[in-house]
């Protein structure tokens, strides 16, 4: 069976910490669970925290060690684009802007402290984040990084002939000088979430300090006569300002997540324990990242039946030693 974990964000020891708890040991040069159960992670390994580099090898050695899968999440993604040249064009598939830079700033920095030992550590990091499957499904369940959408995925599927992104893809699931690939708006949906313009040309400051003029949808909820309020994952991203608290009342339609569909795992979202509780946020739907990067905790889940049990959350917070 599958233990799935969320979002690292460079937080090496808090993930030892949790796969500790949840019965792995250090053998054979990784990390394996006694009665061959294995590791399913989100994506996000890397970004934020100060072990970036060793979360990628731990999580890597995981799955060549076969005791773990590991998906892509939006932050691998984003370090690939930001690193891939497009010759035709002569720019970068993710603009080599101070922004962008400074969101993967502690991964080059860690990076930078084994390069001298490896030279070619960021070409091998590269190489395998960019097989990393999009996302996962069995007869059980599915996980992927932010949003299980079936109609792109099972485009994804037919034009990609898999579950990555071929090689000579990645452009087209980027903006390249202005123009969107045609798999752009579908890759972002998976990686990064559902997202909605906000009416009235409002917009709010992100966690990051960036300007936002979409917000994102808990795609996973019925939306019969909901507001933006309701539906919004965040709408606490849009006090302080008159215009969005007007349009928090307004209403809202899009498509959920099917109630008797599969169960589906995610991270991407940044929940905090204490306000959103570590629970399910629908009968068939369980988001994994409670925002360690942010003092928040790790978080997993022991897939042990077809169904989802809300007992079934493995959690390791840093305050666990403090008590």
């Amino acid at each position: 069976m599958y233990d799935i974990i969320g979002d690292i964000h460079g937080h090496a020891f808090e993930l030892l910490m949790l796969l500790n708890k949840l019965g792995y040991s250090y053998q054979d040069n990784t990390y394996k669970h006694p009665r061959g159960r294995k590791v399913l992670f989100v994506g996000d390994y890397i970004d934020r925290g100060p072990q970036s580099f060793y979360v990628y090898k731990t999580v890597r050695s995981m799955v060549e060690g076969g005791s773990a899968i590991a998906l892509m999440g939006n932050h691998e993604f984003n370090f690939v684009c930001y690193h891939t040249l497009d010759i035709d064009e002569g720019v970068y598939l993710r603009p080599n802007s101070a922004k962008n830079r400074h969101q993967i700033a502690k991964t080059l920095e860690n990076l930078e402290q084994h390069s001298y030992k490896d030279y070619t550590a960021l070409d091998e990091m590269l190489a395998w984040f960019r097989q990393l499957p999009l996302w996962f499904e069995n007869n059980q369940f599915r996980a992927v990084h932010a949003c299980w959408d079936t109609a792109i995925i099972e485009r994804l599927k037919a034009d990609f002939g898999g579950n990555t992104i071929p090689s000579y893809q990645w452009k087209s699931c980027s903006i390249v000088n202005g123009f969107k690939g045609p798999y752009f708006e579908s890759i972002e949906v998976i990686l990064k979430g559902r997202e909605l313009k906000i009416p009235k040309g409002g917009s709010f400051k992100d966690k990051d300090g960036h300007k936002r003029t979409n917000f994102r949808v808990k795609w996973w909820e019925p939306v019969n006569n909901k507001t933006i309020g309701e539906a919004a994952v965040k709408a606490s991203d849009f006090k302080g300002d008159p215009i969005l608290q007007e349009v928090l009342n307004e209403p809202i339609t899009f498509e959920p997540y099917p109630a008797t569909a599969k169960p589906v795992f995610v991270g991407h979202y940044w929940l905090d324990v204490q306000k959103d509780r570590i629970a399910l946020r629908a009968p068939n739907v369980a988001c994994l990242d409670y925002s360690i990067a942010k003092g928040g905790s790790l978080v997993a889940y022991q897939m042990n039946t077809a169904s989802l049990d809300a007992e079934a959350f493995v959690v390791f917070s840093p305050t666990d030693f403090n008590n």
